[in-house]
C-alpha cells in the first residue's frame, strides 16, 4: 500500500498523476497515528512512503521510523525525486535508514535538474517505463505504454469475492504494494492518483470501507470508461 504523507511537491512534473504543486497539504500526527492503528488491522507486507514529495514532510525521518518500529516485518521504499539532497539532515540521516530509496527523475517531465553526484549510492531511474493518463499527465496528454484498466479495477473486482484485508494480502502476493493507499487528510484510495475519489477513512471500520469498495460507482478516467465497452468489465465498473 501507499501512505501518502504530503501533496506538497517542490518538482512541478508534467506527467504528475496527482498534480501536485508546493502548496499541498502535509498529513497531520493525528492523521498519522490513526492510519497506524489502521495498518495494524491491515499488517501490509509493504509500505511506501509517498507524495507529493515526501521529503518535504516535516521529520520525515521520525516518520519512517516510527513505521518501521511499529510493523517491523513490513518492507518500506520511499518513492522521492532526489531533491533531498538539499536537506542536510535527510540526506545525513537516511542512508542509515533500513529502506530502499526509489529516486525517478526523467528530464522529460521533470522540469528541474538534480545533482546526479550526490546521489551516486542509490539506484537512479532515468527514463520512466510507464506514465498513466491522470492529473496533469491527462492534461498535458502524456501516456507511455499505457495500462488497460484503472488502478482501483483489481481491489474492485476481488473485493466482490473476499473481504479487505484478504484481498489486500493476495494482492501483495503478486507483487502489487500499491494497490490503495492512505492520502493525506486520512482518506483510503484504490489509486495511486491523489485525484481519485476515496472509499472511506482510516477512522472507518473495515467493514465499512469493504461495503463502500463493493458499492463503488466511478467512471471518471480514461480507462475505466475504455472498459465500460466490456461487459464482464463494466459490472464490477458501475
Amino acid at each position: 500500500m501507499i501512505m501518502f504523507v504530503t501533496s506538497r511537491c517542490n518538482m512541478g512534473c508534467s506527467h504528475c498523476m496527482s498534480d501536485c504543486y508546493e502548496n499541498g497539504t502535509d498529513m497531520t500526527q493525528r492523521v498519522f497515528f490513526n492510519s497506524i492503528k489502521f495498518l495494524h488491522k491491515i499488517e501490509p507486507a509493504g509500505i511506501l512512503i509517498s507524495g507529493g514529495e515526501p521529503t518535504l514532510y516535516p521529520d520525515i525521518i521520525h516518520i519512517i521510523r516510527r513505521l518501521q518500529l511499529e510493523f517491523p516485518n513490513t518492507a518500506f521504499v520511499l518513492c522521492t525525486n532526489g531533491t533531498f539532497t538539499e536537506i542536510d539532515c535527510i540526506a545525513e540521516q537516511l542512508p542509515g535508514l533500513n529502506i530502499v530509496v526509489q529516486i525517478t527523475h526523467d528530464a522529460r517531465y521533470y522540469p528541474k535538474p538534480i545533482d546526479l553526484k550526490k546521489l551516486r549510492d542509490y539506484d537512479i531511474e532515468l527514463k520512466l517505463q510507464t506514465v498513466c493518463q491522470y492529473g496533469r499527465a491527462a492534461k498535458n496528454g502524456i501516456s507511455l505504454n499505457d495500462r488497460s484498466s484503472p488502478y482501483c479495477f483489481n481491489m474492485r473486482s476481488i473485493l466482490k469475492h473476499t473481504d479487505f484485508i484478504t484481498a489486500n494480502k493476495n494482492r501483495e502476493g503478486s507483487f502489487k504494494f500499491c494497490s490503495w493507499g492512505i492520502t493525506p487528510q486520512g482518506k483510503i484510495t484504490l489509486s495511486e492518483s491523489l485525484l481519485c475519489p476515496t472509499v472511506g477513512s482510516v477512522t472507518d471500520p473495515i467493514e465499512v470501507i469493504e461495503d463502500n469498495i463493493r458499492h463503488f460507482k466511478c467512471t471518471d478516467c480514461v480507462y475505466a470508461r475504455r472498459m465500460m465497452s466490456y461487459p464482464k468489465f463494466a459490472a464490477v465498473l458501475t
